[in-house]
């Protein structure tokens, strides 16, 4: 890897925000300076998504993560789809160091896609997925500690699936 490479890490916005957890997550990733930030607005083209705007007034969680870098650290993108595969693709693309996601904080039935995008994107990637839940995963406090340790590596290399 050259030394002016920037390493990716990609946050997913699922109905419009991310996560409390998922932001901490990928503030702890975007630390280092060689770090670019992908947020990906996922439309999915078939069903489940709610359309969900966020509050009037109240600045999104996503704004509040690409606001802290410099602009040429950031990358916004818009795709509709299946979550999954635009997810993968967009990994791929950027050769992603690390997808970070964070599970709604509900568990109504229009956040299930939700849920099961999650699910079939740490089967599907799960050395890049960083799953940023203190409240279903425990053990998993330090995914993002231990995800940067790894970017941070100097024989570090995107295992994109």
């Amino acid at each position: 890897m050259r030394a002016h490479e920037r390493r990716t890490v990609l946050v997913p916005i699922f109905d419009g925000d991310i996560t409390d957890d998922a932001l901490t997550a990928a503030t702890t990733l975007l630390a280092e300076p060689d770090r670019q930030l992908v947020l990906v607005h996922v439309t999915p083209t078939s069903g489940g998504a709610t359309g969900a705007c966020p509050n009037a007034g109240v600045e999104p969680r996503w704004h509040r993560l690409a606001s802290a870098l410099a602009p040429d650290h950031t990358f916004i993108e818009a795709v509709a789809g299946d979550p999954v595969d635009e997810v993968l693709a967009e990994a791929q693309r950027f050769d992603s160091a690390a997808i970070v996601l964070g599970p709604p904080a509900s568990s109504a039935p229009c956040d299930a896609w939700i849920h099961e995008t999650i699910e079939q994107l740490a089967r599907a990637a799960p050395s890049q997925v960083c799953l940023a839940s203190r409240r279903e995963h425990p053990r998993r406090l330090h995914a993002a500690a231990a995800v940067a340790r790894r970017v941070s590596s100097p024989n570090w290399r995107s295992h994109a699936t």
